[in-house]
């Protein structure tokens, strides 16, 4: 059963899956100091992986509101511990260019902010399921583009 014929018409689904990822919201900040003790990059890869296998599993999950609701928490979860450790392995990787760096960091959160929509417009016709396996492979890419940083950091 597809999102479509099960959640979608449902109003009280729909709000259960948007309050599911509040706790992810305040966990993760409280939960920083315990964070905080893996190195930024480590973080960062550890976070878009958590990403990409909640956000992968909730593709196959479309009609069930509470296994749905738990991959939410838990993509919004590691989301929530992937931007802080980003933004530390920016300031790391780039000393000299700090806000540079972070600006460009913080451009490419608006420019993916745009397109994000405009590209789920897009890949309406993947369904429920293929969209979000598509962002799944964009945060398998986000891994393999901080594996360097993780390696860089190991060696110094």
């Amino acid at each position: 059963m597809g999102l479509s014929s099960g959640i979608a018409r449902n109003s009280s689904a729909i709000l259960a899956l948007r309050v599911s990822a509040l706790p992810a919201l305040v966990a993760i900040p409280v939960l920083a100091r315990w964070l905080q003790r893996l190195a930024a990059p480590l973080r960062a890869v550890l976070a878009f992986a958590l990403a990409a296998v909640t956000v992968a599993a909730g593709s196959f999950l479309g009609g069930h509101t509470v296994p749905l609701a738990l991959a939410l928490l838990l993509f919004v979860a590691a989301v929530a511990a992937a931007a802080p450790a980003v933004v530390e392995t920016i300031n790391a990787a780039a000393p000299h260019a700090r806000g540079a760096a972070v600006a460009l960091y913080g451009c490419s959160m608006f420019i993916g902010a745009g397109l994000g929509p405009q590209l789920t417009g897009a890949l309406t016709g993947l369904g429920f399921g293929g969209i979000p396996r598509v962002v799944a492979a964009a945060l398998v890419l986000g891994i393999l583009l901080a594996l360097p940083a993780l390696r860089h950091h190991r060696t110094q």
